[in-house]
């Protein structure tokens, strides 16, 4: 569509050093340059962009360099915390209560994540072709203040930007590999919610949703991500204050929510969600297919 701000785990073994380390300083000067016209997220096109192709990176020009604050180093680490598996079945998607902030570090994550009941899916938006190999696992704790996500992606390649505002905000994210989650903290007015958006190389985007049209949310989103290319996955935690989802939050409402994944170079993407919208064609824009979010005390 038109641009969405002008609308408004253990391993005994060694690992490779080839891995990206970076504090988001800069990809591998290797990175070669393309130029595409997608189509996608929203059934709209977009203006060409530039492309970067990782990760076998070669290039013809050097990336430029960047140092985004609050982003968790890209560090080789360990497989996903759990074997791949079918997407589960539920509709609900249970938030834990935490006793305090949890500090986010994609790479070592706290404790309390393994408290959580996870998520997962790996089939595309319409419920079809499930590919273990793109598997999502998502957790989401909460204290009153704010709510916290935790995605481990599985992979097959990597398609991301290479530039991006100084703080890591990029508009059109979803022209690139994301992780997405839509949250609706009252139901009462469905086409009303908050669209939150992160990349495998730390990129973010946060948007708020309304009828005909959608504004740069200003959330203050911290986030920390981590890239491991030994194993082909990806984790991304985000942290959101709960002022800037709901002007009076309710831990006994029900709010709506549903979690989506784009991966690929070119169409057909890999459109993936957790809730299939059922659609024709890729569109993750259909509240009335949300599940539900559940906020547990203990």
């Amino acid at each position: 569509g038109t641009s969405r701000s002008e609308v408004s785990a253990e391993s005994k073994d060694p690992y490779s050093a080839r891995a990206l380390i970076c504090r988001f300083k800069a990809f591998s000067p290797d990175c070669v340059f393309h130029v595409q016209n997608t189509n996608c997220h929203d059934n709209q096109n977009h203006p060409k962009r530039i492309e970067s192709d990782l990760p076998n990176v070669s290039s013809e020009a050097p990336a430029p360099l960047y140092d985004l604050p609050n982003l968790g180093y890209f560090l080789p680490q360990t497989p996903m915390s759990h074997p791949p598996r079918a997407s589960t079945s539920a509709t609900t998607l249970s938030a834990l209560r935490v006793a305090h902030a949890i500090p986010l570090d994609a790479r070592h994550p706290a404790s309390e994540w393994s408290l959580s009941t996870p998520i997962t899916f790996c089939a595309d938006w319409q419920g079809r072709n499930p590919d273990l190999m793109r598997q999502t696992e998502v957790r989401v704790l909460w204290t009153p203040s704010a709510l916290y996500l935790r995605f481990e992606c599985r992979y097959r390649e990597l398609f991301v930007f290479d530039d991006s505002d100084p703080s890591g905000r990029r508009d059109h994210l979803w022209d690139r590999d994301v992780a997405e989650v839509f949250l609706q903290p009252d139901p009462s007015r469905p086409r009303y919610y908050r669209e939150f958006e992160v990349s495998p190389n730390g990129m973010w985007i946060d948007l708020d949703i309304f009828p005909g049209g959608l504004n740069d949310l200003k959330s203050g989103l911290q986030r920390s991500v981590w890239l491991d290319r030994e194993h082909d996955t990806w984790a991304a935690e985000l942290a959101i204050s709960m002022a800037a989802l709901t002007t009076s939050f309710d831990s006994a409402a029900v709010w709506r929510v549903n979690v989506y994944r784009v991966e690929g170079k070119q169409e057909p993407r890999f459109y993936s969600a957790w809730q299939p919208t059922n659609t024709r064609e890729p569109n993750f824009h259909v509240p009335e297919a949300f599940g539900r979010l559940c906020f547990v005390e203990k």
